[in-house]
């Protein structure tokens, strides 16, 4: 193999090539200090065996050879990276927080939607207008509130989930964890997935305690003033 031809093959891994955002991930993996050392130590065997072979000394050619056969094969072993990809939307909804955030968030609906029925019982004899305006509040702060719920439990089931990948990559001494939802294609052997799942089935999850809902009475006198329901804060 020619140096020329070698220059020819990193050529095509280029980091100064343009690239979209998307793959720069992939492609900062591919470009490494052990690739381009195994590369070099390509074209020092090359050269090395061309002068030996020019000379008369084939006993010791064999055996340099042999020496640099075993430091390429270390540089290629070197150059061996291992990663992990995660399913992180599978392990949100089917880990053991994960389920225990879903049911924690159905709990924290049906305490909101209570507060709204509890609204409209309060303000049924008001006028049509007055009525439609403030169940509109009302809804529009219970929603609000439940958007909340959902971005806090997630956080919760997230940092476990984080928790357990980081010791994963540091036990397997991996390079990095992706994300499948970030990956184009991977093959099925990175996928370290069903063992996050079962690390993470041992972990309880502690959620921030139920929203409450606080329905302003009916001011017969002044109904103009009265708004929807504020959740209290927690």
């Amino acid at each position: 193999m020619s140096f020329d031809r070698i220059k020819s093959q990193l050529k095509q891994h280029s980091i100064t090539q343009p690239v979209h955002d998307e793959f720069c991930p992939l492609l900062c993996y591919l470009i490494t200090p052990e690739l381009i050392l195994y590369a070099l130590c390509n074209l020092f065997l090359i050269q090395y065996i061309r002068i030996l072979m020019t000379n008369r000394f084939l006993p010791f050619c064999f055996v340099s050879l042999f020496f640099c056969i075993l430091s390429l094969s270390a540089c290629q072993n070197e150059s061996t990276k291992v990663i992990g990809v995660v399913d992180v939307e599978r392990v949100l909804t089917e880990s053991v927080p994960g389920k225990a955030a879903l049911a924690h968030l159905e709990q924290a609906k049906a305490v909101l939607q209570k507060g709204l029925k509890d609204l409209e019982e309060e303000w049924k004899d008001a006028s049509d207008e007055e009525k439609r305006r403030v169940l509109t509040e009302g809804l529009a702060a219970l929603n609000r509130q439940m958007a909340v719920e959902e971005q806090t439990a997630r956080k919760v089931v997230a940092d476990i989930m984080l928790e357990e990948i980081r010791g994963w990559r540091l036990t397997h001494k991996a390079s990095c964890v992706i994300a499948r939802q970030n990956l184009l294609d991977a093959d099925k052997t990175v996928d370290v997935t069903d063992e996050i799942l079962h690390a993470m089935a041992s972990k309880t999850a502690t959620f921030a305690p139920l929203p409450t809902v606080n329905i302003k009475k009916r001011d017969s006198a002044q109904p103009e003033k009265e708004k929807g329901p504020e959740p209290a804060a927690k």
